[in-house]
């Protein structure tokens, strides 16, 4: 196999993980997306891959303590509180508090302002993981 197909195999390999953890929650199986997630985290030591913030932020996306993905309604509650918004999962009971930045509505004219469209460049970063 030569460098190119190792690369590819590794790519799909990491979506297919990653995807999967996002099934099981769709499926109503999200009990197991910790495991998946375990195994995701490890391919991507592995290969030495560098995951995006959004994937690995302190529990935003993912319960910190069971590894579920969070579905709001299905596997999460939110309950908001004057200056945070409250995330408890129905799994583990893990509470994680995201604090409010203000209690503006934000405008659409600030939405498209802080907006940057960005093309990807020809050649390839090798070492990113991109969802």
């Amino acid at each position: 196999m030569n460098r190119e197909a190792k690369e590819n195999y590794r790519d799909i390999q990491l979506r297919k993980k990653y995807n999967s953890i996002h099934k099981l929650a769709e499926l109503g199986l999200s009990e197991l997306s910790g495991l998946y997630l375990t195994s995701f985290y490890n391919s991507s030591k592995r290969y030495n891959v560098i995951l995006p913030q959004q994937i690995v932020s302190d529990g935003s996306k993912f319960c910190g303590k069971c590894g579920c993905l969070r579905v709001p309604n299905h596997n999460v509650l939110i309950s908001s509180e004057e200056l945070n918004i409250r995330f408890t999962c129905l799994k583990c009971g893990d509470i994680k508090l995201f604090e409010r930045r203000s209690n503006r509505p934000v405008t659409k004219e600030e939405i498209e302002h802080d907006f940057v469209a960005t093309w990807p460049s020809d050649k390839k970063n090798r070492y990113k993981f991109e969802c």
